[in-house]
């Protein structure tokens, strides 16, 4: 879907399917997922994570097709999704990828397509 756009709920996808590894390892784990996906289709993407402390915890997560962003204290990565949705052109097709409920409700509400954690997995081929 080139021209398209995938916000990825990046705690909620990572847990999915790495929940035994470390948080830090997760979470690099899914930006690479997300760049390999990046470089087969030409999406553009871009994952959200909770939590302003993260950024130490994580180490150095660099990955230049992909662009990620760790929420401001106090802000969920729920809200920072909803956000983003409302910032795009309304010709722009947006997809959210996570499988909280309100994250899915308000994407929908938003005019954004959504899918679950397990199908963003399967089209990361990280079932």
């Amino acid at each position: 879907m080139p021209g398209a756009l995938v916000l990825v709920d990046g705690d909620n996808v990572s847990h999915a399917r790495w929940a035994e590894h470390p948080v830090a390892e997760q979470r690099s784990l899914l930006l690479d997922a997300c760049a390999e996906l990046h470089a087969r289709t030409g999406v553009d993407i871009e994952v959200v994570f909770d939590g302003a402390g993260a950024v130490a915890a994580t180490g150095t997560l660099t990955h230049q097709a992909v662009r990620y962003r760790f929420t401001p204290a106090g802000t969920e990565a729920d809200d920072v999704l909803l956000e983003r949705i409302g910032e795009e052109p309304d010709d722009r097709p947006v997809v959210v990828a996570s499988s909280d409920g309100r994250v899915r409700d308000g994407a929908r509400r938003l005019g954004a397509n959504v899918v679950a954690a397990a199908q963003c997995l399967a089209l990361l081929r990280r079932e």
